[in-house]
């Protein structure tokens, strides 16, 4: 929708309205986002009555009816549930009467606006956020809900401009998971599971979702739409690997499919360079990892890390780095290693390799355009030695219970594809914690308080619910 002129008002009376879609993966639940909200949340109070009434007032969309069995339904069932309800959410922010500043609804956020006839002119933003499946079920359901919008708003004359800000997808499995770490895993899915469960035949591509549905001209359409296309996956992981979730191949995957390894990669020559602030020489995976989230004002001085080698570096990490593309272990990582996806290339993907998922990868490219990609390692977080660590993380390593040593290991080695969302059973925030803030902070634009961040790591049976 094109933007019309706002009114002739003062900057004060107007009101920004910025709705969060959210959706959690297979056989997930809306509290999978509960360390996103909790974050957002906490920021979003302590800058209540700083700012103008111009600041930005989030709702987020949660999930409703899709938790944990319902999600075997298959994608297309899912987005049509959420279409509905994210779309009944709006419709009744837009036409309630403000509510208190500092209310929550069971969804999220909620900032209404005015009614109808004394209501402030509104500008409306939108961005969305999905893990794993949720990716894929937010592909669907985005280009009914954007006709959606555009109907309400057409109904609507205080809305006098739409943004539609950020598509982030955490892990989403954009080609499907013909290839998991376990293969007796991929074989079951494969050759069983898709005959019993209409989602394990959309992640296997047994149907025309992957191949047809997701990728019409409305589909790639509504995610081109979006002013920032962000990809964000772990290295390791092994549940999506990151040819289908990033359109990268590097050295494990390639293992892992049992295509050719460059053989300068069959072992790690070296720790990977990796960009460091601004203004800062580059330094090793270690440094970047010892950096710390934004918990700590005054990280520890990364001359003095740059030669420390952690044993979880592999191969991977070494190859990607080479072309430019820098494994993350830290808020501050992350904010300064994007790397923007125009195109495929043999380095990253050879031709002969997957043909199939590399054409479909082209295809999405061509009609979406450039995406933001981000990589991120848990692993040194969680094996550097402790005085190679930023104060809180130190801490939260040495408070650790039995359980919750085990936890983080497995967190960071096994499941980063469950862990990066900071959820039960992994919640534990100072190492699995920044992407979250990081799309909290850096995609939404929500300026994370430290204070306010969780501090230590808490066991499983404290996470919340």
């Amino acid at each position: 929708m094109a933007s019309s002129a706002p009114p002739a008002k003062s900057a004060e009376e107007f009101l920004c309205l910025h709705f969060v879609f959210l959706h959690h993966g297979y056989h997930g639940r809306a509290a999978d986002f509960n360390y996103l909200s909790q974050i957002a949340e906490n920021a979003l109070r302590s800058k209540h009555g700083v700012e103008t009434h111009a600041w930005p007032h989030f709702v987020f969309i949660h999930p409703h009816g899709s938790d944990r069995l319902r999600t075997e339904e298959g994608v297309l069932a899912c987005a049509r549930r959420y279409i509905d309800h994210a779309c009944a959410i709006i419709s009744k922010t837009l036409s309630s009467p403000r509510r208190n500043e500092g209310d929550s609804g069971s969804d999220g956020r909620i900032a209404a606006a005015d009614t109808a006839a004394d209501a402030a002119p509104v500008e409306l933003h939108f961005s969305a956020v999905g893990h794993s499946m949720g990716g894929l079920i937010l592909r669907a359901a985005l280009p009914h809900i954007m006709r959606r919008v555009e109907e309400l708003v057409s109904q609507t004359p205080q809305v006098y401009s739409v943004q539609w800000d950020t598509f982030c997808t955490m892990a989403a499995p954009h080609l499907g998971v013909h290839y998991m770490r376990s293969p007796f895993m991929t074989f079951l899915g494969g050759n069983v599971g898709h005959l019993v469960s209409p989602a394990i035949a959309d992640l296997f591509a047994k149907n025309t979702l992957l191949w047809h549905d997701l990728v019409s001209g409305e589909s790639l359409g509504a995610w081109a739409r979006f002013k920032r296309r962000v990809l964000i996956n772990a290295v390791n992981d092994g549940t999506v690997l990151v040819y289908s979730s990033s359109f990268v191949l590097p050295v494990s995957v390639r293992e892992r499919i049992g295509a050719a390894v460059p053989p300068s990669y069959t072992a790690p020559a070296e720790t990977p360079v990796v960009p460091q602030n601004e203004g800062e020489p580059k330094g090793s995976a270690v440094a970047d990892a010892v950096r710390g989230p934004s918990h700590d004002n005054d990280p520890p001085d990364s001359t003095t890390m740059m030669s420390l080698d952690v044993p979880n570096t592999d191969a991977s990490v070494v190859h990607l780095a080479k072309h430019g593309i820098y494994c993350a272990s830290s808020l501050e990582g992350l904010q300064c290693n994007a790397y923007e996806l125009k195109e495929l290339s043999e380095e990253l993907w050879p031709s002969e390799v997957l043909p199939e998922q590399r054409a479909l990868a082209e295809r999405i490219l061509r009609g979406v355009g450039s995406l933001e990609l981000h990589l991120i390692d848990f692993r040194p977080l969680r094996d550097a030695p402790l005085e190679c660590l930023p104060d809180h993380v130190a801490k939260a390593r040495a408070e650790l219970s039995l359980c919750g040593r085990v936890m983080t290991h497995l967190g960071a080695h096994k499941f980063s594809h469950a862990a990066m969302a900071c959820k039960s059973p992994f919640y534990y925030p100072a190492f699995f914690g920044l992407v979250p803030e990081y799309i909290v902070t850096d995609l939404l634009g929500i300026p994370l308080m430290p204070d306010k961040l969780p501090m230590g790591a808490k066991d499983a049976a404290a996470s919340p619910v």
